[in-house]
């Protein structure tokens, strides 16, 4: 399946795009819209009705071009006034007639007949209710546990979902496709009559054995997918890493932030609008500068890094070790960063002031060996902060990290050459 383009009202999801309902965002430029209702209503507050109308207008000329519902997440009530004049809620104005009762909880009686309960078993022990629907025009999809109170329900317009619970971990991508899929299949079912769930007591011949065998499948699908969510996740771990050595900015700064923290340094609090890291290793301070560059490192980033030290030594009168930290020739591919890291030219400066120049992919490789040496961890540390000047060690990046073995790769095999300083 091509890639489904996403939006989303409100940040239910970090993957994703975003924008605000009344805005002038064209909603057919997307697949599939997803809301935070919670979002919705404080965003609508005293807004005119007009405006209001027209927007919704657009949100149904998208379903009926789309072909697919807009689906809401429910948290809290939605039976809000959000214009002065009048005293409609957002279900009249999406032409729904529904009544909310206030109940909070996380135990789910599923609705085996509805398309929505293969999905629900999967993800239900990640959403939670806020509000019920003790009537609406549309069909149930759960309800909550030992209530005849629905927490759930779908028409072929528009679908509304319990909200997420805290303890919600799983990945985007995974639970928006097979969302998108369950709803690409309630228009195309918009023909078919639905069965009442008292007709569920009674069984046809062979009917039992069928729904024994679709849940056995539906449990093992179960399995699979939680296995997939979790190589899922283990995967985006690998993703800080890889932006050590081809980032810059606030990702770079972040990416490195964690390694410090997975070798067990302490990170102190810095002031707004600084670039700098403050952190701390046993009874040492360390101010680290962080820089991604496309060439090698250059004489202001050390003189930017000066600065930081000796601010933080007026104010504290404590004279920190100062750490360069530098993403060099972070466009190239890494066996093609054969030159210094940091040019001659900057070695006098950086040694007068006790100055550690450390490139951000011999930071990656001393992570990567420490992992496998834990026991080597303090050794190794201790000396990466009593190096003056530049730190030789960990230069040698292809001893953990590998070139994929690709096709491409066999027919024209890369020549490795000798890395240095990077």
């Amino acid at each position: 399946m091509s890639e489904i383009h996403i939006a989303q009202i409100g940040e239910l999801f970090q993957e994703d795009e975003s924008f605000e309902f009344l805005s002038n965002q064209n909603m057919l430029e997307y697949d599939f819209i997803i809301i935070d209702l919670k979002h919705l209503s404080s965003s609508l507050h005293q807004t005119k009705l007009a405006k209001i109308d027209k927007r919704v207008s657009e949100l149904n000329e998208f379903i009926l071009k789309k072909n697919i519902p807009v689906v809401f997440f429910c948290d809290g009530s939605s039976s809000f006034y959000p214009f002065n004049s009048s005293k409609l809620s957002f279900f009249e104005l999406l032409g729904l007639e529904v009544t909310e009762e206030l109940a909070q909880g996380k135990k789910f009686e599923i609705n085996s007949s509805s398309l929505f309960s293969d999905f629900l078993k999967i993800y239900s022990k990640d959403l939670e209710y806020t509000i019920g629907f003790s009537h609406f025009n549309g069909i149930n999809i759960s309800n909550a546990k030992a209530k005849n109170l629905s927490v759930a329900f779908y028409t072929k317009d528009f679908v509304f979902l319990p909200t997420f619970n805290e303890e919600w971990d799983f990945y985007d991508q995974t639970f928006l496709t097979q969302l998108y899929e369950v709803c690409k299949g309630i228009r195309k079912d918009e023909g078919t009559t639905h069965l009442p769930e008292w007709t569920n007591q009674y069984l046809l011949p062979g009917e039992k054995n069928e729904r024994e065998n679709l849940n056995r499948i539906n449990n093992e699908i179960s399995k699979l997918l939680e296995n997939k969510q979790e190589s899922e996740r283990r995967l985006a771990t690998f993703i800080p890493l890889k932006h050590l050595w081809s980032g810059t900015g606030n990702t770079l700064e972040n990416s490195a932030k964690m390694v410090f923290k997975e070798l067990g340094f302490t990170l102190l609090p810095s002031e707004p609008n600084r670039d700098d890291i403050i952190m701390k290793w046993q009874d040492k301070i360390i101010i680290v500068e962080i820089k991604g560059q496309t060439k090698s490192a250059a004489e202001k980033n050390a003189a930017q890094l000066e600065k930081w030290v000796t601010t933080y030594y007026l104010e504290k009168e404590i004279l920190p070790k100062g750490l360069l930290l530098v993403n060099t020739y972070r466009e190239l591919p890494l066996e093609k960063r054969t030159q210094s890291s940091f040019p001659d030219q900057m070695h006098k400066f950086s040694i007068d002031r006790n100055h550690c120049l450390l490139s951000t992919l011999q930071l990656n490789t001393l992570l990567l060996y420490c992992r496998e040496h834990p026991e080597q961890k303090e050794v190794e540390i201790n000396k990466l902060i009593e190096t003056t000047g530049v730190y030789e060690n960990f230069q040698k990046w292809d001893d953990f990290i590998k070139i994929a073995d690709n096709e491409k790769q066999k027919k024209s095999p890369i020549k490795k050459e000798k890395v240095s300083n990077s």
